[in-house]
């Protein structure tokens, strides 16, 4: 769950877009924060474009704790 500074990750605009990329082809699954990408286009006036295959959730954090509920681990860098 991407959301704040790290939404960048998961748009075209990433560094690491090969990285994602390759992690999304074994499955993993990245989501977007709605609230953040909210307010990065009101401040900038352009909604950030995401990877395709990037989903998008409402709010982050939410979704962050119904997969803590469901037993996923939180990890930050």
């Amino acid at each position: 769950v991407a959301y704040g500074p790290g939404i960048w990750l998961v748009t075209e605009k990433s560094a690491f877009i090969k990285r994602v990329e390759s992690l999304m082809m074994q499955n993993v699954t990245f989501t977007a924060c709605g609230n953040t990408l909210d307010t990065v286009e009101q401040s900038s006036g352009t909604r950030p474009k995401l990877l395709d295959g990037v989903e998008e959730t409402e709010a982050g954090i939410a979704r962050i704790i119904d997969l803590q509920e469901k037993g996923w681990s939180y990890l930050s860098p």
